[in-house]
């Protein structure tokens, strides 16, 4: 398998599904250092990846409606969808790598995995595990070699003159940056309210007026038209420019998000972080996807604590009541924002004044005293 020229992957998602496949990217381009590394993408992905440096080629299916002629050795389908299959023959890649379907079962030049458990582990290692079936033995014999903290996103000199000007119009050079999201794609069932969300990042905002809060949105958002009377609390507005999004979060102490791509973005960049989730989707989609260590407490909020000092917290009782009545838990949100911010108070002193290479042992003191 030395010989491989070409390896696709066929990566055309939302934006925390195409960011945690980068681990499976680096991993191949480790793994097989002579072949080009290609990725059929949507225009997000085109856009996130542009600047990845181990990613030798994008294709952006939304701008191609024939597909480039490629010669593919490897093609890695990460959905398990007929229109993906019927997309991996028209390429004509000589050996195919995806999830049994019964549309592939008697296709000769598929390999197919049968394990279907994937929604019992994080995702990038669900994807990453096509790269193992290329050659099982070599994979297995070199992984505990890759440093997956090399497979980053990074954003280009333009984006961070933009994110710059934008720091620097508001003097925050020096400042330690907390950034929040708020707002996730099929949150809405089960995120707090936008009032809710507000008196909590105020109630920060005031407890520690010696942090700025960045709330990140796009330029039409809700938040765009709030008035802050803290002076420490700054709207990012981006533009359609998702690596202007990197850029800032590369500045960034800390992230806290619910859901969505952004804290996938911390989280592959290394930010701690941390984040709102349902049960049903913590195994899969939990943001320790880079540096994977985690425990969890029985506590009223559950926590997953990575090695590198990134948080993943989800508040249990909470999601369940908004996902099954649909609406904003009036009875329960008090008393929960009460619990959030005192947790959220704790973490942000912990995170940001405990020396990077002791906040592994301070988290595992802290995960015994619970």
């Amino acid at each position: 398998m030395q010989d491989l020229t070409h390896i696709a992957f066929h990566r055309c998602n939302k934006l925390g599904d195409n960011i945690v496949a980068l681990k499976a990217f680096y991993a191949a381009k480790i793994l097989y250092p002579h072949a080009k590394i290609l990725i059929y993408t949507n225009t997000l992905g085109a856009n996130l990846y542009a600047c990845v440096p181990f990613i030798d080629e994008i294709i952006n299916l939304d701008e191609h409606k024939a597909l480039p002629r490629r010669s593919i050795d490897i093609l890695i389908i990460t959905h398990k969808m007929a229109a993906n299959i019927d997309f991996a023959k028209r390429t004509g890649a000589k050996r195919v790598i995806m999830q049994a379907h019964l549309s592939n079962l008697f296709l000769p030049n598929f390999l197919k995995d049968f394990n279907f458990s994937v929604k019992s582990r994080l995702e990038s290692d669900n994807i990453l595990r096509y790269v193992r079936m290329i050659d099982k033995s070599h994979f297995d014999s070199m992984l505990p070699t890759i440093d997956f903290t090399q497979a980053k996103l990074q954003s280009a000199p333009a984006n961070q003159r933009y994110v710059q000007q934008f720091l620097d119009s508001h003097a925050l050079a020096h400042q330690p940056l907390i950034g929040i999201n708020i707002f996730g794609s099929g949150q809405s069932a089960w995120n707090f309210s936008l009032d809710v969300w507000l008196e909590l990042i105020r109630t920060l905002a005031r407890t520690y007026p010696m942090l700025t809060f960045i709330l990140t949105s796009r330029a039409q958002s809700p938040l765009c038209s709030v008035c802050f009377d803290e002076p420490n609390i700054i709207v990012f507005a981006n533009n359609d420019d998702i690596l202007n999004l990197v850029a800032l979060t590369s500045h960034l102490a800390m992230l806290v998000s619910v859901d969505t791509g952004n804290i996938h973005m911390a989280d592959n960049l290394g930010i701690p972080r941390v984040g709102l989730y349902l049960r049903s989707v913590l195994n899969r989609w939990a943001a320790i996807g880079f540096n994977n260590q985690s425990f969890s407490t029985k506590n009223f909020v559950d926590t997953c604590i990575n090695k590198g000092g990134g948080i993943a917290e989800r508040a249990e009782e909470f999601a369940s009541l908004s996902v099954a009545t649909g609406q904003d838990p009036n009875p329960l949100a008090p008393q929960f924002l009460t619990l959030v911010c005192e947790k959220l108070a704790q973490w942000l002193e912990i995170c940001l004044n405990t020396p990077k290479e002791t906040k592994g042992a301070v988290y595992e003191n802290r995960k015994h005293q619970s």
